[in-house]
């Protein structure tokens, strides 16, 4: 072996093993979720493929709290969903500390040299495997592709905006509107 290679493949394997260690994103399950902060406890539910263990390359790894939900929205308005225990989405690790910027907002120093640290993200839910509770992960029916739907998983709850321009709730329960109520025609 020249020394070229012997070099190549030192360098790959230290490089390996320092990229096995970073994280940029993973499917997480929820552990726990707490509505008045908008933040959530996951575990990571792919395991770290550590290549410097020969006798044991595969490691569950840890579970990390604290880590604030996406919701959807804008200045005053947001769609929410509440994150439920056992649903799974994509936590995306940031690449520098987060934590001056959840207290405080706007633009921050990371208040540390640390990156791509796992315990440093943000938690996209809404994720669903092919099998959900032995359903082989079929949506009935199917997702429509021209509306903007909110719904239940079964559908039998939902309010469709379609790309027609129409605008439909159905409930299988109570309708209730709070407050004025005007149609227009």
């Amino acid at each position: 072996m020249s020394f070229y290679t012997a070099l190549e493949s030192f360098v790959k394997k230290l490089f390996d093993i320092h990229t096995a260690k970073m994280r940029t994103n993973t499917v997480c399950q929820v552990v726990a979720y707490d509505a008045t902060t908008n933040l959530v406890n996951l575990q990571p539910c792919i395991m770290s493929i550590r290549p410097d263990d020969i006798d044991s390359p595969n490691k569950q790894l840890p579970p990390v709290n604290d880590i604030p939900v996406f919701q959807y929205g804008s200045g005053e308005v947001m769609i929410t969903a509440a994150p439920a225990v056992g649903s799974y989405g994509l936590y995306v690790v940031s690449d520098r500390k987060i934590e001056n910027w959840i207290v405080g907002g706007g633009i921050v120093t990371p208040g540390s040299r640390t990156k791509f640290d796992i315990s440093d993200g943000f938690f996209l839910h809404g994720l669903f495997p092919t099998v959900v509770d032995g359903d082989n992960g079929k949506i009935d029916p199917a997702i429509a592709t021209d509306r903007i739907s909110i719904r239940t998983r079964d559908d039998t709850t939902k309010i469709d905006l379609t790309a027609a321009g129409a605008v439909t709730v159905t409930t299988t329960g109570q309708f209730s509107v709070n407050g004025n109520f005007t149609v227009d025609p």
